[in-house]
């Protein structure tokens, strides 16, 4: 939370074959920065697949050309290991400050700082901890995207890794107006 308070510039980047966990992760945790007056690029080393193209924002995911100025703060989402960053693993590592956030419990800790979760069911679920904590408001777009990122990796909450703060979460995204339904639709069918 400190370093996202105190520097300016950040990097975010999901890993190869993007999915619903860290396209939606991506997106709000970076509207999250932008909105608090960061300067936010997003990456993904993979093209957003169509059924994730209605959140808003992922038109501004690039998916080349990461380049780090002097101070840049990298943010990899959803990726349990350097190499799973693709085309962008060899400019993360050289960030002065690489933040590692994730669920997997394969995650082998690679960044200058970690915050990996494995009890959580989705990195969604703990960018809106994460958000939670920092007493950062959200927005019916970052509520979306989180809820995508929630219900892809628990695939629609039946999978064994939904717990009771899965759906605390989940609930907590509903009181921002988004429809769960017209979601489903996009997502699963």
């Amino acid at each position: 939370i400190k370093v996202l308070r105190e520097q300016h510039l950040f990097c975010l980047t999901a890993h190869v074959l993007p999915d619903g966990d860290s396209i939606g992760s991506l997106l709000a945790l970076g509207e999250a920065l932008s909105r608090a007056g960061k300067d936010v690029k997003l990456f993904s080393p993979g093209i957003v697949p169509k059924k994730y193209t209605f959140l808003r924002g992922s038109d501004k995911i690039a998916t080349a050309g990461m380049e780090l100025q002097p101070g840049t703060v990298v943010i990899a989402l959803d990726s349990s290991d350097p190499e799973r960053l693709g085309t962008f693993a060899e400019t993360t590592k050289q960030a002065r400050c690489l933040i590692n956030i994730d669920h997997h419990v394969t995650n082998v800790r690679y960044g200058t700082l970690n915050l990996v979760d494995p009890e959580a069911a989705a990195t969604g679920e703990i960018i809106y901890g994460l958000l939670t904590d920092m007493g950062q408001s959200l927005t019916a777009s970052m509520a979306e995207a989180l809820y995508v990122a929630i219900s892809t990796d628990t695939g629609s909450f039946k999978y064994d890794n939904t717990t009771p703060t899965t759906h605390r979460a989940a609930a907590a995204l509903l009181e921002h107006q988004i429809n769960p339904a017209v979601i489903a639709q996009r997502v699963f069918d």
